[in-house]
């Protein structure tokens, strides 16, 4: 609707525009024209009369241009030079404009009665962005007078980093976004850990990062085969890890909108960190893993479990949810044991199993070298999403426990971009 406003407003104004440059240009041909045959018949002088009597009549400019095809040809060819330099002055002047408003949008900033907030221009963005820089997370680019410059997040800024992106599909956040900032990101030789639904980032970008020296690595939940491999337990170090595991697993568990009652998930959840804390402190550490819980649980009847467990001193962690599991009546701890099973079911698979087995992942490494995790899970089932989020529970886990805790002089920054993350 605006553009076709402009087009009428174009299409009025023209015959008047037309006019003012005959009235302009015609005289200005006709000189030329003088002047050209002055030059040629080495006359001493111009009559410049005939020039001021058609700015004094603009009628004799019309009349010359209809009369005389030498002084026709010469104003078209003025006019459509005239047009253009208008043109290329236009464009060039807006381009040098703050854009402090945009096309089409109208604003009640000084009102307040709808809020303040405007779009920052150029000034306001020198203040505390990096315009002309190219270090730091990439924005995009703005008109600095007839330049476009690059607008980055510095590395060294007193705001956080923490950026959201909205865009439909086909919008190219991946393409405009994620793929330059990565680029971005190496350049610093910091770390990256990014979620690739599609595993397009990690088809496009792995080898790019090995270039730089980087330790790149892809827990790939669609084609485990050829995934790097990575066991939830070797994270589980006390009882404080092992109720973050449990708590994970059972939320990434449930079925999307079923209800359940809270005190069948609380058992099972109690059930299951007894199992994990059996296994990490009790089997030999090539048996630590889920396939060792899944199988305590599935080759067991409820009475074996329970012998296991109490036999266990007291003082073992894995004794006191055990206890609290076991309050319970005999067919209640039946119907946990399937429900845990249901829910741990994807062990049976043997590549869940290989990649659950043993570990190449390291979680803390991002901190000490640079690094590039890609987890690249499905965005048409949500059957592994739960190692998918035990993966990213422990890794913030780890990496702010590292940051906490270890020497500050070396460590690295770790970025996170999360691509379609829910």
């Amino acid at each position: 609707m605006h553009d076709k406003h402009n087009y009428k407003l174009i299409l009025y104004m023209f015959p008047i525009y037309l006019i003012a440059c005959i009235y302009l240009l015609t005289p200005l041909v006709v000189l030329k024209q003088k002047l050209s045959k002055v030059s040629l018949m080495r006359s001493s002088g111009v009559d410049l009369s005939q020039i001021g009597d058609m700015y004094k009549n603009p009628l004799e400019s019309f009349s010359m241009i209809l009369s005389d095809g030498k002084v026709l040809k010469g104003f078209l060819l003025a006019f459509l030079l005239f047009s253009i330099i208008l043109v290329v002055l236009y464009f060039l002047f807006k381009n040098m404009e703050t854009g402090e408003e945009q096309s089409g949008v109208n604003y009640l900033k000084d009102n307040g009665t709808q809020g303040t907030a405007n779009w920052m221009d150029n000034e306001e963005a020198k203040k505390v962005l990096g315009v002309g820089t190219e270090k730091g997370m990439v924005f995009g680019t703005i008109k600095d007078g007839i330049k476009n410059k690059m607008v980055t997040l510095p590395p060294d800024t007193f705001f956080n980093k923490n950026i959201a992106v909205f865009g439909a599909s086909g919008s190219m956040k991946s393409r405009s976004f994620v793929r330059p900032n990565i680029m971005q990101i190496a350049e610093l030789g910091e770390s990256i850990i990014l979620t690739d639904p599609k595993s397009e980032i990690f088809e496009s970008m792995s080898q790019f990062l090995r270039d730089k020296g980087y330790n790149v690595k892809a827990l790939n939940l669609v084609n485990m085969i050829n995934s790097d491999r990575w066991n939830p337990l070797n994270e589980v170090e006390d009882d404080i890890s092992a109720q973050s595991f449990a708590e994970t697993v059972m939320a990434n568990t449930k079925e999307p909108g079923a209800r359940q009652d809270e005190f069948w998930s609380k058992t099972e959840m109690n059930l299951l960190k007894a199992l994990v804390l059996y296994v990490v402190k009790e089997n030999p550490e090539e048996e630590r893993n889920l396939s060792a819980v899944y199988s305590m649980l599935a080759l067991n009847d409820p009475s074996t479990i329970d012998a296991v467990f109490r036999a266990l001193p007291s003082t073992h962690p894995a004794k006191m949810p055990y206890n609290i599991y076991s309050q319970a009546s005999e067919n209640v701890r039946t119907g946990v044991v399937i429900g845990l099973g249901s829910k741990l079911q994807v062990f049976q698979n043997k590549l869940v199993q290989n990649l659950t087995a043993t570990s190449d992942i390291d979680l803390t490494l991002p901190k000490r070298e640079k690094c590039a995790y890609f987890c690249i899970t499905s965005d048409m089932e949500s059957t592994f999403d739960f190692i998918a989020g035990l993966f990213f529970s422990f890794l913030f886990i780890k990496l702010v426990k590292y940051a906490d805790y270890a020497p500050k002089e070396g460590q690295k920054d770790v970025y996170f971009i999360l691509d379609e993350f829910p």
